[in-house]
């Protein structure tokens, strides 16, 4: 496990003892510094203009039962069936209880095992003949335990109700084994910019590369992660994503829907979240936080537990 793994495990096991006194303004100041520290600016939450500042708002200040549905990612396959249809989310092979009763005898020899109520959760296997049983078990018992909900990182509203699942999907590829992420952001159900995510299984790192509503790549780096130089080719098929998109955002003031497109040319929804990178990862240059938070239209409050 790396530094950041496992700053991020203690970080949750900490606001998780310390559940019966994180009030509301507790949580504004927990995330008031942690937002500093990460960003490099102090966050205006009363009145907020930037990407960021509006992620950690949104966190705060509005709170539609909805998203509890939206955010886990395995009930966001029955809410999308529901919008779209069925077949545009990746089928499920089996859903287990607890991590014990996880039998890898009725699994095929490709799959992945994911728990729904937090980002990372998930082991591919693309060979199970040659993969570490009890390493996964361990890895699925730890992110089974009530702290491991998304939520107790950095009070990610949405997560904070939803209760575990551990399931099995089918393995899905892309040509050449490369699998690339499309992550469409929308306010208010309309398309307001992307990017898309490469190089995730190449060795050669995870690049983040940006493209505006017309579809223009944009010069800045998100997270730290580096753009693909010359940018990803946008697929022909980002506009039926768009329209996807716009369907499952609905009236929400922002939501981030992620997509994959497999070697066949389908398109699968991969999940959907209202808290893209946690409000915490850096632009550079940073005037691109701005510029990017100038799309999203913020609703009125809507606070209904402290």
């Amino acid at each position: 496990m790396g530094s950041e793994q496992r700053k991020k495990r203690n970080i949750k096991r900490e606001h998780y003892e310390i559940r019966d006194i994180l009030s509301l303004e507790k949580r504004r100041q927990i995330l008031e510094k942690e937002f500093t520290d990460r960003v490099g600016y102090a966050p205006d939450l009363d009145s907020p203009r930037t990407f960021n500042e509006k992620i950690m708002w949104l966190k705060l200040y509005y709170q539609d039962p909805r998203m509890v549905r939206c955010a886990d990612k395995y009930a966001m396959k029955d809410y999308v069936a529901q919008k779209l249809g069925e077949g545009f989310t990746v089928p499920v092979i089996r859903v287990f209880d607890e991590p014990g009763d996880v039998d890898f005898s009725l699994l095929p020899d490709r799959f992945v095992l994911k728990v729904n109520w937090c980002s990372g959760y998930n082991i591919i296997v693309d060979d199970k003949s040659s993969f570490d049983e009890e390493k996964v078990r361990r890895a699925l018992d730890i992110w089974g335990k009530p702290d491991r909900n998304c939520y107790w990182q950095y009070f990610n509203w949405a997560y904070r109700h939803i209760g575990r699942t551990i399931y099995a999907e089918e393995y899905i590829t892309q040509t050449g084994e490369q699998l690339y992420d499309y992550k469409l952001y929308f306010s208010r159900g309309k398309f307001i910019y992307m990017f898309i995510a490469t190089e995730r299984f190449s060795g050669k790192g995870l690049t983040y590369t940006f493209f505006d509503e017309k579809l223009e790549p944009m010069p800045f780096t998100y997270g730290r992660k580096p753009r693909l130089v010359p940018p990803p080719e946008v697929p022909s098929e980002i506009g039926e994503m768009m329209r996807m998109g716009e369907i499952l955002a609905g009236d929400f003031p922002f939501v981030r829907v992620d997509f994959f497109l497999t070697d066949t040319g389908r398109i699968y929804v991969g999940e959907m979240t209202f808290y893209s990178g946690g409000g915490i990862l850096p632009f550079d240059p940073v005037e691109w936080d701005l510029r990017l938070g100038e799309k999203i239209i913020l609703p009125e409050k809507l606070v209904t537990e402290d």
